[in-house]
């Protein structure tokens, strides 16, 4: 009984000298990847505040060229096409997010519009706005006005933002309006070409909550966050947090708000994904575990034998003498 006994002893030192620095090693590498999430949740709060600065940076310039254009009109007035045609042709080339841009009267009819053709060959050009979005927000409007979301119907199909200034005369009277279409996809895809977020869900919502541009969703006017729980998310401004969705895989990101806009963006990544990196390594310390661990019973029940045998002989020498 003796041998065996010692053969046990020596087993069980063996396999504790190999589950201590297992234990060490899976410690330290759940570590590792406790710190690489809290790096991956400080990157997307930043990232969240440079897409929402971007946005505001672009979206401010694009309404300073059209106030500038509604200036123009009002120097040019209403009869100088050629002109009027040549500032709007020069916007439209310098800023590759303006799907369109326009002049209209005060009737709501296009003075010039840039580009002259839409898609199907027909004419952008005296055709009046005054049953389309932007005409009802703008008209008799003395101000500069950045619309919410809307399909165009004209010019394109797709959603874009009107932003619209009207341009006044010396004595104060409105003559006609500078209206552009931001392409919310092109703005959003010259937003992110400086950032590292290709990978990331994004979302662009309105105050409501409704996607303006979403990476992950077909668009809708439904909200995707709900107004109270864009406020909560909103206010942890440090913190990356989990946004648990019905319909989908939960994510894990930081959402900001655009000053001035009343917009929210939203850069997240998929909480399983993330999850998936802490279980794929315990799986892997579990097997290289019971592998070592076999591998220990295997030796030592070879090793141990020769040992214990020797002990045995000595100790039975000994009684003899």
């Amino acid at each position: 009984m003796r041998p065996v006994r010692l053969r046990n002893y020596i087993f069980y030192l063996l396999a504790l000298t190999i589950t201590l620095p297992l234990l060490v090693l899976s410690y330290s590498q759940y570590r590792m990847i406790e710190q690489e999430i809290r790096k991956d949740d400080l990157l997307l709060v930043e990232d969240a505040l440079a897409l929402s600065n971007n946005i505001k940076n672009r979206v401010d310039s694009a309404k300073t060229l059209v106030v500038m254009s509604a200036s123009t009109l009002q120097v040019y007035g209403t009869e100088d096409k050629s002109a009027l045609r040549a500032i709007l042709k020069s916007i439209l080339t310098e800023v590759p997010y303006f799907l369109n841009i326009h002049y209209g009267d005060v009737n709501g009819d296009v003075i010039v519009f840039e580009p002259p053709k839409n898609a199907r060959n027909e004419s952008n050009e005296g055709v009046s706005h005054t049953n389309r979005d932007h005409w009802s927000h703008i008209r008799n409007r003395d101000s500069v006005y950045i619309s919410d979301v809307i399909m165009a119907t004209g010019a394109a199909n797709v959603p874009i933002v009107n932003i619209c200034a009207p341009a006044i005369n010396k004595s104060g009277k409105i003559i006609g309006y500078a209206v552009s279409a931001l392409d919310l996809k092109s703005l959003y895809e010259d937003v992110v070409s400086g950032l590292d977020i290709q990978d990331s869900a994004v979302y662009i919502l309105d105050k409501k909550g409704a996607p303006i541009y979403a990476t992950d969703h077909v668009n809708s006017p439904e909200p995707l966050i709900p107004s109270k729980v864009l406020k909560e998310l909103v206010a942890n401004k440090e913190n990356a947090q989990v946004l648990s969705r019905n319909d989908a895989s939960d994510l894990v990101g930081a959402i900001r708000e655009i000053p001035g806009l009343g917009w929210y963006v939203g850069v997240f990544k998929k909480e399983e994904d993330r999850e998936s990196a802490i279980i794929s390594m315990a799986a892997t310390n579990s097997l290289i575990f019971f592998f070592l661990l076999l591998v220990t019973f295997i030796l030592a029940s070879y090793s141990v034998r020769p040992l214990t045998e020797s002990v045995n002989n000595l100790k039975v020498t000994e009684g003899d003498h």
